[in-house]
């Protein structure tokens, strides 16, 4: 949600206007329809996962985490441009 207000924000469009610019909107376009609900499931349960299961310290937990959403976020934008 914090991505989302600031770029828009940014572009110099409302924060409160809906777009088509979330995760889950950029997994529609390449995914599976199918798969998505199982694929951002997995993804939004990472950062308790990786809490309970490996690094017990929850600032580390979280910046991995946000890394993580990032890297997939970019990594659909840039696919959604060059396809």
């Amino acid at each position: 949600m914090a991505r989302t207000s600031i770029q828009r924000v940014i572009s110099g469009k409302s924060p409160f206007l809906g777009d088509n610019n979330h995760l889950h909107h950029l997994m529609r376009t390449m995914i599976n329809e199918k798969f998505i609900f199982l694929v951002y499931i997995s993804i939004s349960m990472m950062p308790i996962l990786i809490y309970d299961f490996f690094i017990k310290n929850f600032y580390l937990t979280f910046a991995l985490s946000i890394s993580v959403y990032f890297t997939i976020f970019f990594y659909l934008t840039y696919q959604k441009k060059h396809t």
